[in-house]
Protein backbone atom coordinates (compact mmCIF):
# COMPACT_ATOMS: atom_id res chain seq x y z
CA UNK A 1 0.00 0.00 0.00
CA UNK A 2 3.34 2.28 0.81
CA UNK A 3 4.83 1.38 -2.09
CA UNK A 4 1.62 2.20 -4.44
CA UNK A 5 0.94 5.76 -2.59
CA UNK A 6 4.73 6.18 -2.87
CA UNK A 7 4.74 5.29 -6.87
CA UNK A 8 1.46 7.25 -7.74
CA UNK A 9 3.49 10.63 -6.18
CA UNK A 10 6.49 9.82 -8.04
CA UNK A 11 4.19 9.22 -11.28
CA UNK A 12 2.19 12.72 -10.51
CA UNK A 13 6.06 14.60 -10.06
CA UNK A 14 7.31 13.31 -12.73
CA UNK A 15 3.86 14.74 -15.38
CA UNK A 16 4.13 17.70 -13.78
CA UNK A 17 7.87 18.44 -14.59
CA UNK A 18 7.28 17.22 -18.20
CA UNK A 19 4.10 19.92 -17.93
CA UNK A 20 6.24 22.80 -16.90
CA UNK A 21 9.22 21.95 -19.38
CA UNK A 22 6.86 21.73 -22.24
CA UNK A 23 5.27 25.18 -21.12
CA UNK A 24 9.13 26.54 -21.34
CA UNK A 25 9.25 24.99 -24.38
CA UNK A 26 6.04 26.60 -25.59
CA UNK A 27 7.05 29.96 -23.65
CA UNK A 28 10.35 30.79 -25.28
CA UNK A 29 8.63 29.64 -28.64
CA UNK A 30 6.37 32.80 -27.59
CA UNK A 31 9.09 35.02 -26.76
CA UNK A 32 11.21 34.66 -30.26
CA UNK A 33 8.36 34.81 -32.37
CA UNK A 34 5.99 37.33 -30.85
CA UNK A 35 8.34 38.82 -27.82
CA UNK A 36 9.15 42.74 -27.29
CA UNK A 37 12.43 41.91 -28.90
CA UNK A 38 11.21 39.44 -31.61
CA UNK A 39 11.83 41.97 -34.59
CA UNK A 40 15.26 43.28 -33.20
CA UNK A 41 18.24 42.65 -36.48
CA UNK A 42 20.11 39.89 -34.43
CA UNK A 43 16.97 37.99 -33.36
CA UNK A 44 16.16 37.20 -36.75
CA UNK A 45 16.82 33.35 -36.90
CA UNK A 46 15.35 32.61 -33.48
CA UNK A 47 12.03 34.83 -34.80
CA UNK A 48 11.99 32.37 -38.18
CA UNK A 49 12.97 29.28 -36.07
CA UNK A 50 9.61 30.27 -33.85
CA UNK A 51 7.23 31.44 -36.53
CA UNK A 52 8.10 28.37 -38.24
CA UNK A 53 7.56 26.30 -35.62
CA UNK A 54 3.89 28.02 -34.47
CA UNK A 55 2.96 27.36 -38.32
CA UNK A 56 3.18 23.60 -38.00
CA UNK A 57 -0.12 22.77 -36.43
CA UNK A 58 1.13 19.12 -36.00
CA UNK A 59 3.99 19.85 -33.64
CA UNK A 60 2.55 22.77 -32.06
CA UNK A 61 -0.59 20.62 -30.91
CA UNK A 62 1.73 17.51 -29.35
CA UNK A 63 4.05 20.58 -27.46
CA UNK A 64 0.54 22.18 -26.94
CA UNK A 65 -0.89 18.86 -25.14
CA UNK A 66 2.24 18.24 -23.38
CA UNK A 67 2.35 21.30 -21.73
CA UNK A 68 -1.41 21.59 -21.01
CA UNK A 69 -1.79 24.54 -23.18
CA UNK A 70 -4.95 24.80 -24.83
CA UNK A 71 -4.36 24.10 -28.71
CA UNK A 72 -7.29 25.94 -29.82
CA UNK A 73 -7.03 28.95 -27.91
CA UNK A 74 -3.67 29.32 -29.29
CA UNK A 75 -3.98 28.61 -32.94
CA UNK A 76 -7.30 31.53 -32.82
CA UNK A 77 -4.59 33.95 -31.68
CA UNK A 78 -2.13 33.16 -34.11
CA UNK A 79 -4.84 33.40 -36.82
CA UNK A 80 -5.88 36.88 -35.37
CA UNK A 81 -4.51 38.99 -38.34
CA UNK A 82 -5.43 42.14 -36.24
CA UNK A 83 -3.75 41.40 -32.98
CA UNK A 84 -0.01 42.55 -32.19
CA UNK A 85 2.60 40.80 -31.38
CA UNK A 86 2.25 41.29 -27.80
CA UNK A 87 -1.56 40.40 -27.80
CA UNK A 88 -1.18 37.46 -29.18
CA UNK A 89 2.32 36.44 -26.94
CA UNK A 90 -0.40 36.99 -23.61
CA UNK A 91 -2.85 35.00 -25.02
CA UNK A 92 -0.10 32.00 -25.51
CA UNK A 93 0.59 32.73 -21.59
CA UNK A 94 -2.55 32.72 -21.11
CA UNK A 95 -3.69 29.41 -22.42
CA UNK A 96 -2.60 27.22 -19.54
Amino acid sequence: MKNDIYQEMKRREDQERIQNLFRAVLMLAAKDAFGPKAEARKNIERRRDALHFFQSHRDLRIICRLAGADYKAILEALKDKKSKNEEKYNKIKTSF
